[in-house]
């Protein structure tokens, strides 16, 4: 098992990996984030060719924004720069479907133009906490096999099931505070792979 800060661990530079091509966090991060990226898009767009049009737009923006992220600024979680991404995406999609020779323009068609956009992203975001244990859940896969079986699985207990520590630490022949480490480890590294750490 590598430690969650070992130097090996790519997930604590998801980030920087994706800040400087590396292809490895770019799989990593289409992996997680993709889910969860296509359920916004399907929440702004009705059909199949649009939703893969508009995450194929985010994707693009993501490339081309991640050089300027920066987890330091105060409230700046990945995911949230990421919706803000999907947002922006949205925007521009429906921008461009508006377009056309006779369209109408001025403040009451931007407006209106907003208005959609605005459902749209009130809808997805409706929907975010569902599509936030599935990154988690995605997250986890990926990390699981960082851990022993062992530990995972008082962490399953634990944390995903919601046993208290104390009947873990039965099941495990465990004490509570062990099953707190363990939580505590997991977390940590389910964090850095969110890039949140």
């Amino acid at each position: 098992m590598s430690s969650p800060d070992s130097p090996s661990s790519t997930s604590t530079n998801l980030i920087s990996g994706l800040q400087s091509g590396d292809d490895a966090a770019w799989q990593r991060f289409v992996t997680v984030y993709g889910p969860l990226i296509a359920a916004w898009c399907r929440s702004a767009c009705q059909n199949r060719e649009d939703v893969l049009d508009l995450s194929q737009q985010v994707f693009l923006k993501v490339h081309t924004g991640i050089r300027t992220y920066s987890p330091r600024q105060p409230g700046a979680s990945f995911r949230g720069w990421l919706l803000q991404v999907t947002r922006n995406a949205v925007i521009d999609f429906y921008r461009q479907r508006r377009r056309a020779p006779d369209a109408r323009g001025g403040t009451e068609a931007l407006q209106a133009l907003q208005a959609v956009v605005d459902s749209q992203v009130e809808e997805s975001t409706r929907s975010l906490s569902v599509n936030q244990d599935h990154v988690v859940r995605r997250a986890l896969e990926v990390i699981r096999t960082e851990f022993r079986a062992a530990d995972f699985d008082v962490f399953q207990r634990h944390v995903l099931e919601g046993l208290s520590a104390q009947d873990v630490g039965r099941q495990f022949g465990l004490k509570p505070s062990s099953v707190y480490a363990v939580k505590s480890r997991i977390l940590k590294r389910l964090r850095e792979e969110l890039g949140e750490a």
